[in-house]
């Protein structure tokens, strides 16, 4: 990751960084502000249905098949965790021009959604409101990643 670079000049994408991406892999982070940390089987439901354009329709596809391992949590700052999942599947999750919607359950919170394909994510501010995307934060969840894999 150190020697990882990111062209702010361009429009937020995976082909912005200056090494490519994992097709097959996504990186999974859920931050949790409490004394007690996520383990690996809170995260009891993981799926990613490849999407397309059918004119002005967005289809969803089968889910693909995927392998979810946990890799541990990380102390975030500011009184959060961060635990971090790898998901990997034989089939590409990144398919240009499209992506895909992941749904997912951790502990009993069901969370639908298009994940992000760059490495940013929201911190946490004291006014409650998220502060806009960085990428510090994800950069430091793939270190920890890269270093506990």
């Amino acid at each position: 990751m150190d020697e990882v670079s990111y062209d702010d000049t361009r429009s937020d994408g995976w082909d912005n960084y200056s090494d490519e991406f994992d097709p097959n892999r996504l990186i999974l982070v859920a931050l949790k502000s409490s004394s007690l940390p996520l383990k690996a089987d809170d995260l009891t439901s993981f799926a990613f249905q490849p999407i397309h354009r059918d004119g002005a329709h967005t289809v969803c596809e089968d889910a693909l098949d995927t392998t979810v391992r946990f890799i541990g949590n990380r102390d975030a700052g500011n009184n959060q965790e961060a635990s971090v999942w790898e998901i990997t599947s034989d089939e590409e999750f990144y398919r240009e021009p499209d992506f895909g919607k992941v749904s997912l359950t951790i502990r009993q919170a069901r969370i639908e959604g298009m994940p992000d394909r760059y490495v940013k994510r929201q911190q946490k501010v004291e006014s409650g409101d998220p502060s806009t995307p960085k990428r510090a934060p994800a950069f430091d969840d793939l270190k920890f990643y890269y270093q506990n894999r």
